[in-house]
């Protein structure tokens, strides 16, 4: 049961981010911005990206995987 909620709540991510590419660009703008583009993200830099942190929590207000 787990793994089918997890895996739905990707793929209605996946989807919203193609259907709303501006949210998908400023999103990849503030990670750049926080992050930059020579490394990879550390746990630290999660605080800074609020915006970011948002996203997966609107996936599940728009599309629940489960009733």
């Amino acid at each position: 049961a787990g793994s089918d909620t997890t895996s739905g709540v990707i793929n209605n991510f996946l989807l919203l981010m193609t259907q709303f590419p501006g949210a998908m660009r400023k999103a990849q703008e503030k990670i750049n911005a926080v992050v930059g583009v020579e490394r990879s993200h550390r746990w630290h830099d999660w605080q800074n990206l609020t915006e970011v942190n948002k996203l997966p929590k609107e996936t599940l207000r728009m599309r629940p995987v489960a009733p």
